[in-house]
């Protein structure tokens, strides 16, 4: 026998509801942490764009080698 055919015998109705409700946690777990992440990377950004900001508003156009400074610098370095 296999091991498909064992299981629905087992369990025929619920199989497919057991295996999506196994998933669904772990799909939530991965949105949840891909969210966290995003929004951790709109605020440094946020963070790097206000210098840059001001600068052009004092000085006109900034550099892109400063502009990528700036985006690499993480946000003590901002904040100092």
């Amino acid at each position: 026998m296999s091991d498909s055919f064992q299981r629905k015998r087992l369990m025929p109705d619920h199989a497919k509801e057991i295996m999506q409700g196994f998933g669904q946690k772990y799909f939530e777990e991965g949105v949840a942490g891909g969210k966290a992440r995003a929004k951790a990377k709109a605020i440094a950004e946020g963070w790097a764009r206000m210098p840059v900001r001001l600068l052009e508003r004092r000085i006109g156009a900034v550099p892109n080698a400063l502009r990528a400074r700036i985006f690499a610098a993480d946000q003590a370095s901002i904040e100092a």
